[in-house]
């Protein structure tokens, strides 16, 4: 184990070998890259793959939440369905 410690050390230099993408303080999205399967198409796939599968959810619970508000029985449903939906425009 203290080989495996030393070589990495040695290896490393206390570089991360775990990039961590976020989008920003809102925490909406958030992803680690390990460095060794880092490429040019990286990012690229990152976004394609997962980011824009994350904004159509995001779009579609909205749109759930914008249908809840307009139909909501009670000013205390309204205000609970309008919380929501601010959250998820933010």
């Amino acid at each position: 184990m203290s080989d495996f410690y030393r070589d990495h050390c040695q290896r490393y230099q206390k570089r991360p070998i775990y990039w961590l993408c976020d989008a920003g303080r809102r925490n909406s999205f958030k992803a680690l890259i390990y460095i060794h399967r880092y490429d040019r198409d990286t990012m690229a796939r990152l976004r394609t793959g997962y980011v824009y599968n994350q904004q159509e959810i995001y779009k579609n619970q909205i749109d759930m939440l914008e249908q809840r508000e307009a139909n909501a029985a009670s000013n205390a449903d309204r205000t609970r369905t309008h919380k929501q939906l601010k959250k998820m425009r933010d």
